[in-house]
């Protein structure tokens, strides 16, 4: 028994070190490209320090912070970034259930379905914006094709120019180029639930919005706490489709809190306050995701 014990033991560390070893380059990644650049940025945001400045940088203690108060342009890109989240979870996280429910079916070209719905993902964003930019030109495909419709002969409408479509505009891009990620998230998830259950319900006499609610649904509890927390905090780092489409303009129509932060440390130089903005931004993109996985169902609930 005990040379039994002596011999599970040194398996185990040995195992043990092994784990440690391939998680180490994984461990260094973040230390190096997102705790020190956040240490950082803290300490930065106690100061008034400059992008470019002779003037070496002076500590100021929380005048940041308090200057983010009574910042209305700091609220009004927070309350953007709320309506981009809200908007991405609830659309782009619909959209992909509804698509992975289409290609789920044992039909003919389903595989290129799933090809065509996954494209757009591996497409890069900056390519993307630059091919929707067009589309959004008046003299673009979607006033050309509004055009044809009874009554709408003459729109001429300047989607990425106008307050009250600019922000539309950028959603509609990103809903688009994004979605097949999700439904790749929740195809895989219908994939694991068993078919013996829908076969129960069936016989039960359960009709299909009654197998989607009581099966379907129960068995995408993971699968939506994992969309619904990787969604938000996508949506608050939205940055290169508004940079390409309408520069967080016009009016601030479309600058998010994560777009006014990079114009605030590059454009206007002021790292300080940037940094500040960051702190705030992190801690609110921190605590989003604590609460949504203690709300949000998961498998282990």
């Amino acid at each position: 028994m005990r040379t039994r014990v002596s011999r599970v033991r040194p398996d185990r560390h040995r195992e043990s070190r092994r784990g440690l070893l391939m998680a180490m380059p994984a461990v260094a990644g973040m230390i190096t490209f997102v705790f020190v650049p956040f240490a950082i940025a803290t300490a930065s945001s106690f100061t008034n320090q400059r992008l470019v400045s002779p003037v070496a940088p002076r500590f100021v203690g929380l005048d940041n912070y308090g200057r983010i108060l009574q910042d209305s342009v700091f609220w009004q890109a927070l309350l953007i970034s709320a309506v981009v989240t809200f908007t991405l979870v609830l659309v782009q996280g619909g959209l992909g259930l509804v698509l992975a429910l289409l290609v789920n079916q044992r039909l003919r070209g389903v595989s290129i379905a799933r090809t065509a719905y996954f494209v757009p993902v591996v497409t890069a964003m900056p390519i993307v914006a630059v091919i929707w930019s067009f589309v959004f030109t008046p003299s673009g495909l979607l006033n050309g094709g509004l055009s044809i419709l009874p009554g709408l002969s003459e729109i001429d409408i300047a989607w990425l120019r106008t307050t009250q479509t600019a922000l539309f505009s950028v959603l509609v891009v990103t809903v688009w180029q994004g979605v097949g990620i999700q439904m790749l998230f929740f195809l895989g998830g219908l994939q694991t639930i068993p078919r013996q259950l829908y076969e129960a319900a069936e016989i039960d006499g359960a009709g299909p919005g009654s197998r989607f609610r009581h099966v379907t649904m129960p068995g995408l509890r993971t699968i939506t706490a994992l969309v619904v927390i990787t969604l938000t905090i996508f949506s608050f780092r939205l940055f290169a489709q508004i940079d390409i489409l309408t520069g967080g303009g016009p009016s601030g129509a479309s600058t998010t809190l994560f777009y006014l932060i990079f114009r605030t440390g590059f454009s206007e130089q002021n790292i300080g306050y940037a940094s500040a903005m960051i702190v705030v931004l992190c801690a609110i993109v921190v605590g989003t995701v604590i609460i949504l996985r203690r709300v949000l169902p998961s498998d282990e609930d």
